[in-house]
Formats: C-alpha cells, sequence, structure tokens
C-alpha cells in the first residue's frame, strides 16, 4: 500500500526550489537521514504537479527500485513500495548489499539507468546508499556527482559533512536538515526488510537447468566477462580468467590428488555454491531476472538455479553475485574463493 507522507517543517523551503525544476536530483547523506523519504515527497511532488518524474535507485541494501543487490530505475507513472517497483525490468545487478567492493560497475550501472530514465522524464530522482564516511564514500559520492552532472545535489545534514561535495555544485548543492521524525534502523531491521523483499521476488521463481559453462564470475562491464574460458579436465571444472585460474573441485579428496605446483589461482567446492544470488542475461546480455544457484553437477556440467525471469526471453548467461539467500529470503553468509596452494 502507498503510504501517504506529510512534508517535515525542515523540507518546505525545498518545495519553491522544485517548482520549476527540469533535469536530474541527487539526493545523498549518511545512513539514517531520511533519503529514502525525501525521494518519495520529491517523486509525489512533482506527480501532483503534472510532470513526469523517474526514480533511480542505487542503495542496494535498502533498496525500494528492484530486488537488494541492484540498481533499479522506475519509470514515470509507476508507485514506489508496489510489486510493478520491485519487479522493475530495469534494473542493473551488482550482487552485493554494499558497492563498497564494486564501486565501478555501481556507478556506471546507475550512469546508464539515468540516461534511460532521462530520456524518458523531465526529472530524474536518483537515491543513494548510505556509504558515505571516509575515502570510499567521498569517492563513490564524487564519482556520481561528475559523472551524472546534476542540476540539484541535495545533501541531509550538517555544512561540515558536505564541505568537500559542495565544492563540485556550488550554489546547486542544498544542505536540508535532518528531520527530527527520523528514526536509526538497526542492522537486523534492515536484514529483516531484505528478507520480505527477497521471499517476495522468488515467489514468482522456477527452476532452471542451464549449462556450466554459461556461468560468468564478471559482470558484462568487465572484459574478463568475454575473455573467460571454462576447461573441464577430470577432475572438475576450472574458469581462465585474466591469468587467474578459478577451480571447482569435485572434493576435497579429488584437490589432494591433482598435481597443483606453480598453480594460482582459487578454489571452491559445488556445494560452496550453493543459495549464491545471481544474475540471469539473455543471450544479448540483458538482464532478465535474478536467480539463486542451487546445484552445481561437475559430472553434468549443469547448474541448478531458482530464477524469476521478467522477460519472454529466457536465461542464457548466469553471473555470480557474492551474497547468498535462500528461497525464503534468509541470507545464507557470502561466497568466499579460497586461495589455492
Amino acid at each position: 500500500m502507498d503510504v501517504e507522507l506529510s512534508w517535515p517543517e525542515e523540507w518546505i523551503i525545498l518545495r519553491e526550489r522544485l517548482t520549476n525544476f527540469e533535469g536530474i536530483i541527487l539526493v545523498v547523506a549518511p545512513v539514517d537521514r531520511g533519503k529514502t523519504t525525501l525521494v518519495k515527497l520529491i517523486c509525489d511532488f512533482f506527480r501532483e504537479c503534472g510532470r513526469d518524474c523517474a526514480l533511480v535507485d542505487s542503495d542496494l541494501g535498502q533498496s525500494v527500485v528492484g530486488p537488494p543487490t541492484t540498481v533499479g530505475m522506475l519509470p514515470p507513472g509507476r508507485q514506489m513500495g508496489s510489486q510493478e517497483a520491485l519487479f522493475t525490468p530495469y534494473f542493473r545487478f551488482i550482487g552485493d548489499t554494499t558497492p563498497s567492493r564494486h564501486l565501478l560497475l555501481t556507478v556506471l550501472s546507475v550512469f546508464e539507468l539515468v540516461q534511460m530514465a532521462r530520456a524518458l522524464s523531465q526529472v530524474v530522482v536518483v537515491d543513494t546508499c548510505g556509504l558515505f564516511r571516509g575515502l570510499e564514500g567521498l569517492y563513490l559520492k564524487m564519482l556520481k556527482i561528475k559523472l551524472l552532472m546534476p542540476q540539484l545535489v541535495i545533501g541531509l545534514g550538517n555544512e561540515e559533512e558536505f564541505r568537500v561535495l559542495k565544492v563540485l555544485k556550488g550554489r546547486n548543492f542544498l544542505i536540508l536538515p535532518t528531520p527530527k521524525a527520523v528514526k536509526n534502523k538497526s542492522a537486523e531491521e534492515r536484514k529483516a526488510r531484505r528478507k520480505l523483499l527477497f521471499a517476495e521476488y522468488f515467489s514468482r521463481g522456477r527452476k532452471l537447468v542451464l549449462e556450466l559453462s554459461k556461468l560468468r564470475l564478471f559482470a558484462p562491464l568487465s572484459p574478463y566477462f568475454y575473455l573467460q574460458q571454462v576447461l573441464q579436465p577430470e577432475w572438475g571444472v576450472v574458469f581462465k580468467v585474466g591469468g587467474k585460474r578459478y577451480h571447482l573441485f569435485y572434493s576435497e579428496a579429488a584437490k589432494k590428488d591433482v598435481p597443483l605446483e606453480g598453480w594460482d589461482g582459487y578454489w571452491l567446492l559445488p556445494e560452496d555454491m550453493s543459495n549464491l544470488l545471481c544474475c540471469l542475461y539473455s543471450r544479448q546480455l540483458q538482464e532478465i531476472g535474478l536467480g539463486i544457484i542451487r546445484k552445481i553437477d561437475l559430472a553434468e556440467g549443469k547448474m541448478e538455479v531458482w530464477g524469476t525471469t521478467l522477460s519472454q526471453a529466457e536465461p542464457h548467461f548466469v553471473v555470480c553475485g557474492s551474497l547468498k539467500v535462500n528461497p525464503q529470503g534468509e541470507e545464507m553468509g557470502r561466497l568466499s574463493w579460497r586461495i589455492l596452494r
């Protein structure tokens, strides 16, 4: 259900600034400052004024558009918090609940969806994640500002927090205070919300059996996606990527029987990939849904995936994420390749 929100008195000043606005609005702030609430109020404001407004959501861990671990785009006329927001076909897969290990992929994904949204709408609002403090967070926000070139950046907090970022936009960087009504969320509350979203998303899933040779360890924005080779020696499967080898062994015993002296790379057992979140791509490299790897059969060269597809196209490629999750939405840890010694 779409909940009606009212403007906090701390933000009323923004309404006048938005009256004749056209272009891109970027909202930035640390966690628990009310970014998502502000984004919804801005989108509602433009809709009430009879103007088109699209939303790009890059908060991977607390998404309101697309499932968690993705950057999602909601075209004009669609509602936040609805099923059409969760099941948007306009998304890019990052594969983790934080962009910290995927800064460039995240920024390029946001850029691509903003360009798509700008072609559809007079106004595009971009919500960001809470990764803000430290050089990593600052770098992420600076990249977004430089690449997206927003007409307005809104920061929630105080002047000192945005001192560096404000240099990039000057008068077009507006700082608003955090409303008193904003409440902090615990890590458990955030995880519980992701569980509900994952469970709803994968409730539409179906069993898929795909060739293991279609598995990719990197997203299509990486050249390694195209250069990856798949070999199948008698003791397992090897993915050769950029001078490194990623080995899947039948068992611990099989690994011990293989002469690996002088080889570099990483290794896993097939069961290590169980419950691994992945993205399903068409033959044309279009994201068509998310999946969960359920089982890998090295002897047959097959993988079983529980996948939700949002397109008539059949899955052709599968790209690994970092997060493990089951179809009920419970997070099961992260994938960790072991160093081959």
